[in-house]
């Protein structure tokens, strides 16, 4: 974790986290993408990016 966090340093971008124990900061995206994931992700093989970016844009607008 500490080469990670040294890469960030160098590039100028500070890591952003939570509170400590606070998981529901996330929730809402956490839930849209353990949705997504079930019904689209786990079901399908996305061979490249491009239809993957698709299933999510339809997903979305769904």
């Amino acid at each position: 974790m500490t080469a990670y966090q040294d890469g960030l340093s160098v590039a100028s971008v500070m890591q952003s986290t939570s509170r400590k124990g606070n998981y529901l900061d996330n929730a809402m995206a956490e839930s849209f993408f353990g949705t997504f994931k079930s019904e689209h992700f786990y079901l399908e093989e996305f061979s490249s990016i491009p239809p993957l970016r698709e299933a999510i844009d339809a997903y979305i607008h769904y």
